[in-house]
């Protein structure tokens, strides 16, 4: 058995239920410094925000360093032979009609033999990845290399000619660096995606792992900063996410739409169709995105950009033609009452919004 997830989706959801418990959350907000006491201990963080340039203290018991290909910036690795390396996945999202299939599917690269796949997604498909060594900055956006689009294609080519499928056909790419625990420097895609802990005076480090193991990384970073709070309470095994009640029924939406809401934003999805008209709650087109989903997340998951929007609130960036740009129109008239932007503000959000994405996302360069 296999599954998918939207990442982005998950991380919100986890950062909505730390917020239900008692936690705050910044966005745009990098830590700068591990503070100390007179002991030694981590006592706290200074951190800064990458757009004011403000900065600010806050105090803590313990601290614990979850920044994947980052992590050493904070806390070198005290194993000397062990060290992150960087590696890159890319994918290219293309339209569900480039593949008449209904499926998964799966094949090995003919150039390597690694394992590449096209899966389904949010209404369009996603193929990839690639596997390779992320050489360029970290403070950079990643993106998509002309070697890593020709062994895309290749694969392509090579198990599906019929299908004839261009990189012109391809809606968007995306790429992320993966944080792997490198010892003997072998292939990329022989690398361990096994974690690490790393324990120095109240700073908890891990790093490495997986998306999919994101639980057991978690338990494993909780089970070494407790002793550093001798206050908090036993740890326990429950569920990470609270019991939602299905208590609305709406004949509005199909049962499957209902429950895609619910896995997304929890109880938020009340909300979400309590204010929707009928109009916006059906498909933003070749999407399985409902266009009522974008008010709500411009309203309470700190959208500061629209790119945040576009990109990592919904994924109408990555799964629709020239990054949704036929879309802003109606996108704007059902965000502006919820976001504290003017019209100068609007016409800037677009145009940088826009202009990032042909840098970062558009694969019409690749052509």
């Amino acid at each position: 058995r296999d599954a998918q997830v939207d990442d982005a989706r998950l991380v919100l959801r986890v950062i909505g239920e730390a917020k239900l418990s008692g936690g705050s959350a910044l966005n745009y907000a990098g830590v700068v410094k591990i503070n100390r006491d007179s002991h030694g201990y981590a006592a706290g963080v200074a951190i800064k925000d990458g757009e004011t340039g403000e900065t600010r203290e806050i105090q803590a018991g313990a601290v614990i360093n979850a920044t994947g290909s980052w992590a050493e910036k904070l806390h070198p690795s005290p194993d000397p032979g062990l060290h992150l390396r960087p590696l890159r996945g890319s994918h290219l999202v293309f339209p569900g009609w480039a593949f008449p299939f209904p499926d998964a599917a799966t094949f090995f690269h003919p150039r390597d033999r690694r394992p590449v796949f096209i899966i389904p997604w949010e209404g369009a498909v996603i193929y990839g990845t690639t596997d390779i060594d992320h050489k360029t900055d970290l403070s950079e956006e990643p993106v998509i290399s002309d070697e890593e689009i020709s062994y895309l294609m290749e694969g392509l080519d090579t198990f599906f000619p019929s299908l004839e499928i261009s990189i012109k056909d391809a809606f968007s790419f995306y790429a992320g660096v993966r944080p792997v625990l490198s010892r003997k420097h072998l292939a990329p895609s022989k690398e361990s995606r096994e974690h690490v802990v790393w324990i120095d005076k109240g700073l908890v480090t891990v790093t490495g792992g997986k998306l999919t193991t994101f639980m057991k990384l978690a338990g494993d970073a909780m089970k070494a900063v407790m002793p550093f709070l001798p206050q908090a309470n036993t740890l326990k095994k429950e569920s990470l996410f609270r019991p939602v009640s299905h208590d609305i029924a709406d004949e509005r939406i199909s049962p499957e739409i209902l429950r895609r809401l619910y896995g997304h934003y929890g109880e938020g999805a009340k909300e979400i169709l309590n204010n929707a008209g009928a109009e916006d709650l059906t498909f933003i087109p070749g999407t399985n995105t409902v266009w009522a989903e974008l008010r709500y997340v411009a309203e309470h998951e700190a959208t500061r950009h629209l790119e945040d929007l576009m990109m990592r609130r919904v994924r109408i960036g990555l799964i629709t033609q020239n990054g949704g740009k036929e879309h802003i129109g109606r996108i704007k008239k059902l965000c502006a009452p919820v976001l504290p932007w003017d019209e100068e503000k609007w016409d800037s959000e677009i145009k940088n919004y826009l202009d990032k994405w042909r840098r970062s996302n558009s694969v019409h360069p690749f052509f």
